[in-house]
């Protein structure tokens, strides 16, 4: 129309939110629109691709090709050229609602029935709803669970809410608190009385007692049980006794658990999850999980399980359920049509648009039609804005509350409210809360102690959190977490997590990292790995973007030993994230001229290069630990040290000289008043290592007193992770000497105790050591698929070193079972990690190990076989003799003996 009066005019639009100032919209949105229109050509519309996503139903778009720079934005998003109206044929067809829907939702209702038929008939049952936002999961939850409890059935029901995703095991804590009925007029003892109730006569209920009280921060008498219990074990034994809460009612009457939202679950429900799954076979329960439909949480539970996925209402029923929700007032036909078609067959959207239409008829001037006062909005998020903009006072209330949490006590509500440095206007709380409630908004939930609300939508909570302006936000974020320091200081203590997220959208960031540091903390001492990392990770990228200086320097490196810390406990000193962690430690120790700090450093490097088997690495570390040593006076990092220098030249192969250093370490060790255990005592590593290169060494008899000296000194120490070590060495001695009961039983004693405490990297040697005993007398392949799944732990972990010597234990069982040319490879592949390497303590061995299968496999009749043997064997004799080897030298020799009686009985 402009052109035609020969006008060029270029448009650039977009879609979104604005701020409106003295009738002047101001913000991103109109910046970005100007920059849009600048580089239209004259004649032409540029959208933004928000505004192409709304109106593509009408209009068809080309994309711009090539990158659009737009002064003053990074990444503006991608542009598209406005082209024309669509065809009349074409319109909307790719977003019309399936035709095939299902009517009513009583198709998926009868199949939710149809599985708690097969549940009380004896059998477990999963189920995962998925959907989009809105499509009705939570409604069909509801009429599946009211069905179940008219027949007087137990349905427990927790939900994962997104801010408490980095809390351990929050829905499960909830739906406790409230099953048990753990109120404020109890005290902790008839609480802890009433979990007891709820464990049956399970031979551990008082160790599950413990545990369960110790997550809800209940006291409990029985809490001395716990003392000896590491972090790791008491993680084990709360899962275990949630299983057992929750299985235990599933025995006595068919259960049906929900678990609304998993995409906001925390790493330890889903742990508990997946343990539910696959163990609960037989049990006559139901696990009824909803999900959105793009999340994958589900995925994570590493089962298989049935799906049923809503889909959008059809047009039909989307009009069925409008002029349902709008009662009697009848509305025109257009309305309808606009309603239905917009909704995209999602019933909140269809729920929400019927209340807005009953809303305006309540307030309809005479003489006008519904439809001249609806303007019925274009997204959902607009129509939710909408009618939070209707409730007057009670939307700043609204907002307010949407900051604390999807669920929030009116307690806390109430002293935000009214906190003098609260930003927002607000009225009466106690009729905001009531006119929320009217308006559908909130939804109640009263408890003799307190009264909760919680958002009876998410994206109802979104909108109005992302309604308020920003600085207004991050002012409300800073009063919440004032109010929840100074009044509510229990709930701070045991979930420092919440103050830290609320300190950080407040921009606070000096605040928000001390708390995350303090929910890690926390997180560590309940072994909650994935939480842990998850609270340091924030905890990192605020001090990137939110501190500067020495300050920011300081916090960095003490996350960076934290990460560094924690990666350790759960993925191995070979990890590739623990060398990187430390790497960038070590740069920001030496900034800040952190001698302390660049010790700890260098140690965690040395031992890092040390599992990859990069010994020239590990050795330049220990040097420069020394270096600075030199002018400090540690007694215990000097021990460490030399320690580590020793163990590297054992794996090199220089035992002499390796065992010569131990035991000069012992001597220091014992000086010193021994008591110097942290995550490995070193006084309990010289010991366990001299007492292998003992035995090579050819003194049998100390390499056993060796080792039976660490489990002696590990057990003083009262230290497991020694301990577990020490049984785990214990074995591989035995195993040298031939005495493979006494190595099962060690073997057995280090799995055990590994388990317990969950050290990953000694498990793997567990295993291996109890898989090779066991392959000696009991059932091969049972060992085989044992040693096999410790050396892929081990592999796993990121660690090269030792890993020959695990092969060789592999292919002994595989000879064992037949298998000889299979365990030929592990030996072939053995040695090349050697040559790899350099890691030769174990290199003799290997080459007469390899020639005994090569004589197994081929047979001592061909004369070049005969020779190619006798030259491995002697190659092993001279490296066994070069290193002073005494006891694998006497294990060649009595292999080459073997070959001249098979040699003189081919000539005889």
């Amino acid at each position: 129309a402009v052109s035609r009066l020969s006008v060029r005019v270029r448009l650039g639009i977009i879609t979104g939110p604005v701020v409106v100032k003295s009738r002047q919209p101001v913000g991103v949105a109109i910046h970005l629109a100007a920059r849009l229109q600048s580089i239209a050509e004259p004649g032409t519309v540029v959208v933004s691709e928000s505004t192409r996503s709304i109106a593509r139903r009408k209009f068809e778009f080309e994309r711009l090709q090539g990158v659009q720079l737009l002064k003053g934005f990074d990444d503006p998003g991608t542009s598209y050229r406005l082209l024309g109206l669509r065809q009349r044929q074409d319109d909307g067809a790719e977003h019309r609602p399936n035709e095939i829907g299902f009517v009513g939702r009583h198709d998926e209702l009868a199949a939710l029935l149809g599985l708690w038929e097969q549940v009380c008939e004896g059998g477990f049952r999963a189920l995962m709803l998925r959907g989009e936002a809105g499509i009705g999961k939570s409604r069909l939850v509801r009429e599946f669970r009211h069905e179940l409890e008219q027949d007087s059935h137990l349905v427990l029901e927790c939900r994962c809410v997104s801010e408490q995703s980095i809390t351990p095991f929050y829905p499960l804590r909830d739906l406790m608190t409230r099953q048990l009925r753990l109120h404020a007029d109890q005290d902790d003892r008839q609480r802890v009385q009433g979990i007891s109730d709820q464990l049956g006569s399970h031979p551990e209920r008082d160790l599950f007692v413990a545990v369960l009280a110790q997550c809800l921060n209940l006291s409990c008498d029985l809490e001395h049980l716990l003392d000896q219990v590491s972090s790791e074990k008491q993680r084990h034994l709360t899962l275990e006794a949630l299983l057992e809460w929750l299985t235990h009612a599933a025995r006595h009457s068919p259960l049906c658990l929900v678990v609304e939202d998993l995409h906001w679950a925390d790493p330890s429900t889903v742990e508990l999850l997946r343990l539910l799954l696959a163990r609960s076979a037989g049990v006559p329960m139901l696990v009824l999980l909803t999900q959105r439909h793009d999340a994958s949480h589900a995925d994570a539970l590493g089962l298989k399980m049935p799906e049923l996925e809503l889909k959008g209402l059809s047009p039909q029923t989307s009009l069925s359920m409008v002029q349902e929700a709008c009662g009697g007032v009848a509305l025109p036909a257009s309305t309808l049509q606009a309603l239905c078609e917009r909704s995209d067959g999602v019933p909140l959207f269809i729920e929400e648009s019927a209340r807005m239409v009953l809303e305006g008829a309540e307030r309809q001037r005479p003489g006008t039609s519904i439809a001249a006062d609806l303007a019925i909005p274009t997204t959902l998020h607009d129509l939710l804005m909408a009618r939070l903009d209707r409730l007057s006072e009670a939307k700043q209330l609204a907002q307010l509350a949407s900051l604390i949490g999807r669920e929030f006590s009116e307690a806390v509500l109430m002293s935000v409210a009214e906190h003098p440095d609260q930003p927002l206007p607000m009225g009466p709380v106690a009729a905001g809360l009531a006119r929320l409630v009217e308006a559908g908004i909130l939804v109640r939930k009263a408890q003799p102690a307190s009264t909760l609300y919680f958002f009876r939508h998410a994206l109802i909570r979104d909108a109005a959190g992302q309604s308020l302006l920003g600085r207004d936000r991050r002012r409300c974020h800073e009063v919440i977490a004032k109010v929840l320091l100074e009044r509510f200081a229990g709930s701070v203590l045991s979930q420092p997590q919440n103050l830290a997220l609320h300190y950080a959208l407040a921009g606070d960031s000096v605040r928000a990292v001390a708390h995350w540091e303090q929910a890690a903390k926390l997180a560590m001492r309940r072994s909650a790995h994935a939480e842990t990392m998850g609270y340091l990770e924030r905890a990192l990228a605020l001090v990137q973007v939110g501190m500067s200086g020495t300050d920011r320097l300081r916090a960095e490196l003490r996350l960076q030993l934290m990460i560094a810390g924690q990666s350790l406990a759960t993925q191995g000193y070979g990890a590739a994230i623990v060398g990187l962690t430390y790497q960038r430690a070590l740069e920001l120790s030496r900034e800040l001229e952190d001698q302390r700090s660049m010790l700890k450093v260098l140690l965690g490097l040395e031992a890092f290069h040390f599992m990859r088997a990069d010994f020239d690495q590990a050795h330049e570390m220990a040097r420069r630990v020394q270096e600075l040593l030199a002018h400090a006076d540690d007694p215990v990092r000097s021990l460490q040290t030399r320690w580590a220098v020793a163990n590297i030249l054992f794996h090199q192969g220089e035992l002499v000289q390796a065992v010569e250093i131990m035991d000069q370490c012992l001597v220091t060790y014992r000086d010193q008043g021994q008591a110097m255990a942290s995550v490995q005592d070193p006084g309990v590593m010289c010991l366990c290592y001299s007492a292998l290169a003992q035995w090579e060494l050819g003194h049998v008899d100390d390499a056993l007193h060796r080792a039976s000296e660490a489990i002696a000194l590990a057990e003083s120490l009262q230290h497991k992770f020694s301990q577990a070590e020490a049984h785990g060495f214990a074995a591989l001695v035995h195993y040298f000497r031939g005495e493979f009961g006494a190595g099962l039983a060690s073997a057995s004693q280090a799995l055990a105790l590994c388990e317990e405490g969950g050290y990953a990297v000694w498990l793997a040697h567990a295993k291996v050591m109890h898989g090779r005993m066991l392959a000696q007398s009991g059932d091969r392949q049972q060992a085989i698929r044992e040693i096999e799944e410790g050396y892929a732990m081990w592999v796993g972990s990121g660690a090269q070193v030792t890993r020959p010597l695990y092969l060789a234990l592999l292919a002994e069982a595989l000879a064992l079972d037949g298998r000889t040319e299979e365990a030929l490879h592990r030996v072939e592949e053995a040695l090349t990690l050697v040559d790899a390497h350099a890691e030769r303590y174990y290199e003799p061995e290997l080459h007469r190990l390899a020639a005994e299968l090569d004589l197994q496999l081929n047979g001592p009749l061909r004369a070049e076989v005969r020779r190619r043997i006798r030259r491995r064997l002697e190659h092993a004799q001279e490296l066994a003799q070069q290193r002073q080897l005494l006891s694998l030298v006497q294990k060649v020799k009595h292999s080459l003996s073997q070959l001249d009686q098979l040699e003189r009985g081919l000539s005889v």
